[in-house]
C-alpha cells in the first residue's frame, strides 16, 4: 500500500503542472518544518498542495523521509531547556579535562597576523581543547588585500594542513574531526575597537574564561571552544572531516547534543541551524534551511532576500502573521572526501573569490530550473557567475564525483542547535554590549554568561552587585545591581547602576544602566545608557548614551612610541554600522576608521612596546590620582595619618 502511495504521489507530480508540483511539494516540505501558522494564511494553490499531500502520502512519509527504526536513534531533541545548555558547558569542560577534545586546529589569518594569533591558541590550548596539550597549530595566512572568499580559503588552508601533515608522516587525523577557523575580515562594524586591538577583529574580548585559565578569552579563541563540543560529537557520530568556525560568534547548543543519534559516516556537509520568527533582518542577512525534521536531511538552501521575497519562495501570503522558518547559524563541517574532491575542481581559481554561504550549498541543492529561477531574480547571483560562468556544473560536477564514489546521493545534515542557542555575536559593537550585559541578568541568558565567565557560584553583595577576583568596591550604596571583575572603584562620588566593568579603574564616575566597562582608566566620568567603554584612559570623559569610546594610541616615528591618545567614538545600533560611516570621518572622529585600520595594522612599533608606554605615561599618573582620592576618602573617615609619595600627597592637600 505504502509503495502504491507513492507511485500515486509522483504521478501527480507529473501531470499536475509544475507550478501546482511546486506547490505541493513547498507544502509537503513545509509539513516536516511544522511552521507556526493557520492554513488560511498560506496562498490557496498552497492549501491544495498540503491536502493532497496529506491525503497521498501521509502514511508513506516515515519511508520516505529515511526515519531510522533503531529505538536508540535521538534525531529529534526537541523543546530547548536552559538544563540542556547547562549540560552542553559541562560535557565542552570534561572533554578538555579527560583529553578527548580536538588534535588538530587551522586557523586562517590575514598575512601579519600569525604570530598574534599563535600565541593565544598556544597558551589557551591546555584550557580549550585538550589538557595534555597534544594538539597541532596551523596558521595558515592569506596575503593582505587578498579575498578568497570562505569557501577557497578553507581549501587553500586544507591543502596547506595536508602538506604539513604529509612532511611529519603523521596522517592519523583522517580518522580524526578537526577544528578549523576564519579570522579574516576588517572587523568594520566594531570599528573603532578593532582598530584599538591592531586592526585583528578575532582580538576582541570575550567573557569567555575557562577553568584555569588566567583571563579572558579572545571572541576568535572563544569560538573555537565553543566549537571543540561539536568537534567531539561529529566524531562521535561518525564524521570525519573539518567542522569550520567563524571567528566572531561562541556558540553552545540548547539541545542536549548526547542526544544527537544521527549516522554520519557517509555525511559530506553539516550545516547548523535553529528555529526563529522571521524578520526583515534576518530575512535580509541569513540562509534558510529546508530540512526533514525527524532525518535533518537538507532538502535545499534558500538564499537571503527581502522579507516579502523570502515569504513568497515558502509559498505563504504576508498577511502580517508572525512565520517561522529554520535558520542557518553560520559555519559549516566539510568531510575531506568533499574538501578533496571540491579541491580538484575549484582548486584551479586562483584569483577568484567563493564564500561558503556566497551560492555554494544553493547550487548543491537547487534542480536546474530552480536555479534559473534564482539567477533571473537574484542581481547578486547573476553578478557572481559572470566571475564564474560555469559555476552551477561545476557544483554538479562536485556532486556527481562524491555521489560517485560513496555509491550513494550525497548527505547533507542539518543539526538543530534549539530555538535559544547562547549566541555571543562580538562581530558588532551591538551584539558585543548585550553579550557582556548578559552577566548581570536573572533570566536563564545570565546564568549560562556567568558559567561562561566561571563567576556562576558568586553570591550577590547587598546592593545586588557580584563582584569577583582582585576588585575593590565602595560599600556605601553608590554601585549597586553591577558586576564587577577585577575592577578598582574610588571615591565617594561615584553612581553606578546596572554595568558590567571588567580589568578597569575608575573615580568618581556616573556609569548608567546597560552600560559596559572594558579594560579602561577613568577618573570623573559620565557614561550614557547603554553604552561600552573599550581600553579608554581619560579624566572627565563624557560617552553619551549608546555610543562605543576607546582611546587610540597616536604612534610616534621616532623617540617615544606613543605621542598621544585620541578620543575615538561609534554609534552602537543593532547590526553595526553603514559602510559610509567606515570610509567616511564620521561621529567627531579624527578620521575615517578605513584610514585607522591601515594606520594600525601598518604600524612598525612592537604592541607591547605600545602597550608599556600606554600604561606608563597615561595610566599611571591617573593611578596615582585615584591613590590619592582614595587616601582622602581615609582621611575624611577616620582621619589617619597618610603615607604616600610627595606627587600624591600634593593631590590630596588640594582635593582636602
Amino acid at each position: 500500500m505504502t509503495m502504491f502511495k507513492i507511485i500515486a504521489f509522483v504521478l501527480l507530480m507529473a501531470f499536475a503542472g509544475r507550478e501546482f508540483a511546486c506547490a505541493a511539494a513547498g507544502s509537503f516540505l513545509c509539513s516536516f518544518e511544522k511552521c507556526d501558522m493557520n492554513l488560511s494564511m498560506l496562498s490557496p494553490e498552497v492549501q491544495i498542495g498540503r491536502y493532497l499531500f496529506k491525503k497521498i502520502f501521509l502514511d508513506a512519509k516515515a519511508d520516505f523521509a529515511g526515519i531510522s527504526t533503531e529505538a536508540t536513534a535521538v534525531n529529534n531533541i526537541g523543546e530547548l531547556e536552559l538544563s540542556g545548555k547547562l549540560r552542553n558547558l559541562e560535557q565542552l569542560k570534561d572533554i578538555v579535562k579527560s583529553s578527548d577534545g580536538v588534535s588538530g586546529v587551522i586557523s586562517v589569518c590575514a598575512e601579519g597576523e600569525e604570530g598574534f594569533i599563535q600565541e593565544q591558541l598556544s597558551r589557551a590550548a591546555p584550557y580549550i581543547f585538550r589538557r595534555d596539550n597534544k594538539v597541532r597549530l596551523l596558521t595558515h595566512t592569506v596575503p593582505v588585500n587578498v579575498n578568497r572568499g570562505q569557501f577557497l580559503a578553507i581549501l587553500d588552508a586544507y591543502e596547506h594542513w595536508k602538506k604539513e601533515a604529509k612532511e611529519a608522516k603523521d596522517e592519523l587525523y583522517k580518522n580524526d574531526v578537526l577544528l578549523g577557523v576564519l579570522m579574516l575580515g576588517n572587523g568594520s562594524r566594531v570599528s573603532p575597537f578593532t582598530q584599538r586591538m591592531y586592526g585583528i577583529k578575532a582580538f576582541l574580548p570575550s567573557i569567555f574564561q575557562p577553568e584555569g585559565y588566567n583571563g579572558y578569552l579572545h571572541s576568535g579563541t572563544a569560538s573555537l571552544y565553543s566549537w571543540n563540543l561539536v568537534a567531539y560529537h561529529l566524531k562521535r557520530m561518525g564524521f570525519r572531516g573539518i567542522a569550520w568556525k567563524w571567528s566572531d560568534e561562541p556558540q553552545i547548543s540548547a539541545n542536549d547534543m548526547n542526544k544527537l543519534g544521527f549516522d554520519l559516516s557517509q555525511t559530506d556537509i553539516v550545516r547548523f541551524g535553529s528555529e526563529v520568527f522571521v524578520t526583515e533582518e534576518l530575512a535580509k542577512t541569513k540562509e534558510w534551511l529546508w530540512r526533514i525534521r525527524e532525518t535533518g536531511d537538507l532538502m535545499m538552501q534558500i538564499h537571503r532576500r527581502p522579507y516579502k521575497e523570502l515569504l513568497n519562495r515558502f509559498g505563504i501570503k504576508d498577511r502580517g502573521q508572525k512565520v517561522k522558518a529554520f535558520v542557518h547559524n553560520g559555519s559549516p563541517a566539510f568531510s575531506y572526501l568533499f574538501l578533496e574532491e571540491a579541491q580538484k575542481i575549484f582548486g584551479k581559481f586562483t584569483d577568484r573569490a567563493i564564500d561558503v554561504d556566497g551560492y555554494l550549498v544553493e547550487a548543491l541543492t537547487l534542480d536546474e530550473a530552480t536555479w534559473k529561477m534564482e539567477l533571473s531574480r537574484d542581481a547578486g547571483l547573476r553578478k557572481f557567475v559572470q566571475e564564474i560562468p560555469d559555476f552551477y556544473e561545476l557544483c554538479r560536477q562536485l556532486k556527481l564525483n562524491i555521489e560517485s564514489i560513496r555509491r550513494c546521493k550525497l548527505d547533507i545534515k542539518v543539526i538543530d542547535f534549539g530555538k535559544k542557542r547562547y549566541c555571543a555575536d562580538y562581530g558588532n559593537l551591538f551584539g558585543s554590549r548585550i553579550s557582556f550585559q548578559e552577566l548581570r541578568l536573572n533570566a536563564e541568558e545570565g546564568r549560562v554568561a556567568r558559567v561562561l565567565a566561571n563567576i556562576d557560584n558568586i553570591a550577590s553583595d547587598p546592593y545586588g552587585n557580584i563582584i569577583y577576583g582582585d576588585s575593590l568596591v565602595p560599600g556605601d550604596g553608590s554601585v549597586c545591581n553591577s558586576v564587577v571583575i577585577n575592577t578598582k572603584i574610588y571615591g565617594t562620588d561615584n553612581n553606578i547602576n546596572g554595568a558590567v566593568l571588567i580589568n578597569s579603574e575608575c573615580a568618581n564616575s556616573q556609569i548608567a544602566e546597560g552600560s559596559v566597562v572594558w579594560g579602561s582608566t577613568l577618573i570623573a566620568a559620565i557614561i550614557g545608557e547603554r553604552s561600552f567603554s573599550f581600553m579608554s584612559v581619560r579624566e572627565a570623559l563624557n560617552i553619551p548614551s549608546d555610543t562605543g569610546h576607546t582611546s587610540i594610541p597616536v604612534l610616534s616615528l621616532t623617540g617615544d612610541a606613543v605621542k598621544g591618545l585620541e578620543n575615538w567614538r561609534s554609534d552602537i545600533i543593532p547590526g553595526g554600522i553603514e559602510k559610509e560611516s567606515y570610509t567616511e570621518a564620521r561621529f567627531g572622529n579624527p578620521g575615517s576608521f578605513w584610514e585607522l585600520s591601515e594606520r594600525m595594522k601598518n604600524r612598525e612599533i612592537q604592541v607591547e612596546m605600545i602597550e608599556k608606554e600606554i600604561d606608563e605615561k597615561f595610566r599611571a599618573p591617573l593611578r596615582r590620582k585615584m591613590k590619592a582620592i582614595e587616601q582622602v576618602q581615609l582621611f575624611r573617615e577616620t582621619g589617619e595619618a597618610l603615607h604616600m609619595d610627595t606627587q600624591v600627597w600634593n593631590f590630596v592637600e588640594q582635593a582636602v
